[in-house]
């Protein structure tokens, strides 16, 4: 009897313990902003302690390393490493890369990894997994982990001027620095105010410290005191965007793609005095023609303040001497000789639209044919090379040379189906050569009557098919098709023909499906089949082409993953 309720006793107990236990993570939880536990969630609690969560940032690092060590207190070996990296879809990484970071960062030298460690050697071997970016820039509200406050704020200071700080101490004041700067519970803007100013020399060091893993986290740290205070980091914001600006040409891919994020995070959540002052900074740097990665960054972040500017929710509108400097700083860069340049205003042109179509209208107004046609191209996410074969600077010049041509002769022996290259270059003369035994003038166009027999002829496409096709590369009903048009849809369609690409590899860095998983690939396939079928009912052409294409582009790769 005695011994049953000892048992019954023990038991009692251990539910008291379970339940005090799940009280104290759902106070945690609920201190950090978090919703209720959920399955994948660790079962003892430790996954949501501030201090490790300050160290990873997104409990997916802690679940996929608790998989693989057992526990949080273990470590990982290489091989567990590499099998970390999977887990987490970081699946096109460098082998030495990761074999470099997880010995950097392996600084017992036993071969094995704990938890902070492991962190910093994931983004080690794969310098641009933006998952602790994504939350900065697209959550809208700011997560505080309240950590327990190691140093004090003078400490903070001594230990980041400080360039004889070990890893670890610099590490830790970074966290810190941030927990501390950051901390919503900090309400009167003064008291904020100076704890920024006094860290500010600190964190300056930091961004300039030799080690590329000590930047990650002080860019981290500064992008979480950006979007929690904005306003109350403006006095610093230009020497930290000139920071940033250094870094851009950093050796270490790590640091360069850290200071470039946290640039974009400054700009999008501190905001810019009455006097534009970062603005006129940013378009200063655009002059830097000896220094791309800077000129690059600078045009980025007049996109991001063109973006706000263009945001209908947001609580301030630009004055109108903002609007005076983008229009000049867009004019001023068409004019320019340099392909990158022009691009780059382009875009933020079509950003300019957006926010302000009158604004906008003050340069388009004044646009060439050539010039629309390039800023269409860059529209529909193209490069000014793409303005292809129909653009107006080919349509002038061969305008001119038409008198003085010979008569225009078709090879027509080169018409009717033939058996075509899987040879890339050889495929695209054929192609070429097909395509002017179509054209009737020798004018660089086909007729639609003379774009139906080539897709028959050359790619068996008819009925339906061929409807999208000519509809799409027709799309201003001109009864005719361009050389460049047909040439690109050609060389798209050839994805199963080829076994290198280079068209179908361009789209596919465009649409970003080169670094997707294969059955990642697969789920889009579907999901176009589907779409297709909605857009086939409404007789939506443009968008049925659009689908065709990106199709294309999503077996082309996944036909790729299979040779590997």
């Amino acid at each position: 009897v005695k011994s049953v309720k000892a048992l019954r006793s023990n038991e009692m107990a251990s539910k008291g313990t379970a339940k005090t236990n799940r009280a104290a993570i759902s106070a945690k939880r609920k201190r950090m902003g978090m919703g209720a536990a959920d399955k994948t969630d660790a079962d003892d609690g430790v996954a949501y302690d501030p201090q490790l969560l300050l160290v990873a940032r997104d409990r997916v690092f802690i679940q996929v390393f608790e998989k693989q060590a057992g526990s949080l207190h273990a470590s990982v070996s290489f091989d567990e490493f590499c099998a970390c990296l999977e887990l987490l879809e970081i699946n096109n990484y460098d082998q030495d890369a990761a074999k470099k970071a997880f010995k950097e960062m392996d600084l017992e030298g036993d071969d094995e990894l704990e938890f902070e460690n492991f962190v910093h050697a994931v983004h080690g071997a794969y310098p641009k997994y933006n998952l602790c970016w994504i939350e900065i820039m697209t959550k809208k509200k700011y997560t505080h982990f309240g950590a327990m406050q190691v140093y004090s704020l003078d400490e903070i200071v001594s230990v980041l001027k400080n360039k004889a700080s070990s890893f670890s101490d610099m590490m830790t004041a970074l966290r810190c620095a941030a927990n501390m700067a950051a901390d919503p519970l900090v309400k009167k803007d003064a008291e904020s105010k100076k704890i920024i100013i006094k860290l500010l020399p600190g964190l300056v060091q930091s961004l300039k410290h030799d080690n590329a893993f000590v930047v990650r986290v002080a860019c981290l740290c500064i992008a979480d005191i950006a979007k929690s205070k904005k306003g109350n980091l403006k006095s610093g914001v230009s020497r930290l965007l000139n920071c940033c600006w250094e870094l851009f040409d950093h050796k270490a891919v790590l640091a360069s793609y850290s200071a470039s994020m946290l640039s974009k995070a400054l700009l999008k959540y501190v905001p810019d005095d009455d006097e534009n002052k970062v603005l006129k900074t940013l378009i200063q740097g655009t002059q830097l023609k000896d220094f791309d990665s800077v000129q690059r960054g600078c045009y980025d972040g007049i996109m991001v303040y063109l973006k706000k500017a263009g945001n209908p929710k947001a609580k301030s509108k630009p004055n109108k001497e903002f609007y005076q400097l983008i229009v000049k700083t867009i004019e001023d860069g068409l004019k320019s000789d340099d392909k990158a340049t022009k691009e780059r205003c382009y875009q933020c042109l079509a950003l300019l639209e957006k926010a302000n179509t009158k604004k906008a209208q003050l340069i388009t107004q004044k646009f060439t044919v050539q010039q629309q046609s390039e800023f269409e191209s860059v529209q529909n996410g193209g490069g000014i090379d793409d303005a292809g074969g129909d653009d107006a600077k080919e349509q002038e010049e061969d305008a001119k040379d038409a008198e003085e041509r010979m008569p225009w002769e078709p090879d027509v022996s080169k018409r009717g189906p033939r058996e075509l290259s899987r040879d890339y270059d050889e495929r695209k003369e054929q192609l070429n050569e097909s395509f002017d035994a179509y054209d009737d003038d020798g004018e660089g166009y086909m007729s639609t009557d003379r774009t139906q027999q080539f897709l028959r002829d050359l790619f068996e496409v008819t009925g339906q098919d061929a409807d999208i096709a000519i509809k799409g590369l027709d799309a201003k009903m001109e009864g005719r098709v361009a050389k460049a048009k047909m040439m690109k849809w050609a060389l798209l369609h050839s994805w199963n023909k080829v076994r290198k690409n280079p068209m179908l590899e361009q789209q596919g860095q465009q649409y970003g499906y080169k670094s997707s998983r294969k059955e990642r690939l697969q789920e889009r396939v579907d999901l176009f089949e589907k779409l297709k079928e909605i857009e086939l009912a409404e007789h939506n052409y443009a968008a049925l082409f659009d689908i065709d294409v990106r199709t294309c582009v999503l077996k082309y790769f996944i036909k790729q993953k299979q040779y590997k």
